[in-house]
């Protein structure tokens, strides 16, 4: 559940957010394309994915690393996604880039600080209170 699920399950979500969840991980199954095989695991994005069973476009939902649980798997997508745009395309950082990431403790800082340490930039962030500083 990322952050518009909660806004769109309470209403708030401006405009027409679509069903809830979008990041998602899971086996393909019996009505997979030639692409996929069934039972193959696979982790990316699909519109109204909290639920048993989602159709997907292949395109989007690349093999899960066996490495990576599903858990872990199905919080990826949208917060590297909107690093890897930020990052990379819209600032173009690269390695000696200075580098301030804010709540750094959130899915998008701990991925941004990822992303960035990566590249070679020198990196400083914020956490909001005391717990998530240590």
């Amino acid at each position: 559940v990322n952050f518009r699920d909660v806004l769109n399950v309470l209403g708030a979500y401006p405009g027409d957010p679509g069903p809830p969840g979008a990041d998602c991980a899971g086996v393909w199954g019996e009505r997979s394309c030639q692409d996929t095989s069934v039972g193959e695991a696979a982790f990316g994005f699909a519109a109204g994915s909290l639920g048993t069973a989602v159709l997907a476009v292949t395109i989007l939902m690349p093999p899960k690393p066996r490495d990576m649980a599903f858990e872990e798997a199905c919080t990826t997508p949208t917060v590297f996604v909107t690093v890897q745009m930020a990052l990379q395309q819209a600032s173009l950082m690269s390695a000696g880039d200075s580098l301030l990431v804010h709540a750094a403790a959130g899915g998008v800082g701990l991925a941004a600080l990822q992303v960035s340490n990566a590249l070679g930039c020198q990196c400083v962030g914020t956490a909001g209170g005391s717990a998530k500083r240590t």
